[in-house]
């Protein structure tokens, strides 16, 4: 019977070729683990920068006014205007249909205080029944409504009331000489209360 002999002086040459397969094995074992852990590595890179690049990107700003935007909100009749003048405006009701408007500028410089049915050097505004005939010049009877598409800019209907503005009857304070200083503020005032008609909406 044949009896497998070692050679004294080393490993035989099938135990050489095995050796030599198993650091095979372990290299290329080792060179894939190797390569997916580098794979992982760049992936988690590339995640990580993509996610703090979504994190520190800035929402977008809103503009800079609507930061400083006011309202003119007359709470009996429901409605509101915006504006962003540095001008703060109030309001006293003369009547359930009538609002007089208080301007902070004209009342701290001129003295309109707008107390009761003084003028305010602001004007008002009126509220009106959107079917009523309108109590204004005009050529054929109209009712508010039909006013308020015809003339957006003077007239705004919210709801079944159409809203307008209402010049005061005197000038204010004592400043009644035209082309004074108080005047003119009182005109850019009132200008400024008119310019808020088209703009009235339901209080939100």
């Amino acid at each position: 019977m044949y009896k497998y002999s070692k050679n004294e002086n080393g490993f035989s040459a099938v135990e050489t070729i095995l050796i030599v397969v198993i650091v095979i094995l372990i290299g290329v074992v080792g060179w894939l683990a190797y390569k997916d852990h580098s794979k992982t590595t760049t992936n988690y890179v590339a995640t990580t920068s993509s996610n703090n690049s979504i994190t520190t990107k800035k929402s977008p700003s809103m503009p800079a006014s609507t930061s400083n935007i006011k309202y003119l909100t007359i709470s009996q009749w429901g409605v509101r205007a915006p504006y962003t003048s540095t001008d703060t405006l109030s309001y006293i009701m003369s009547n359930a249909n009538l609002a007089i408007i208080v301007s902070k500028n004209m009342s701290d410089n001129y003295g309109c205080t707008g107390t009761n049915n003084l003028p305010s050097g602001a004007g008002g505004i009126s509220r009106n029944v959107a079917d009523n005939t309108a109590q204004v010049m005009t050529t054929t009877p109209e009712t508010y409504a039909q006013l308020a598409q015809q003339d957006p800019t003077d007239y705004k209907q919210v709801g079944s009331y159409v809203y307008g503005f209402t010049r005061d009857q005197a000038a204010c304070s004592n400043q009644t000489l035209a082309g004074t200083p108080g005047e003119t503020a009182q005109v850019n005032a009132e200008n400024f209360t008119s310019s808020l008609i088209p703009k009235l909406e339901v209080i939100q």
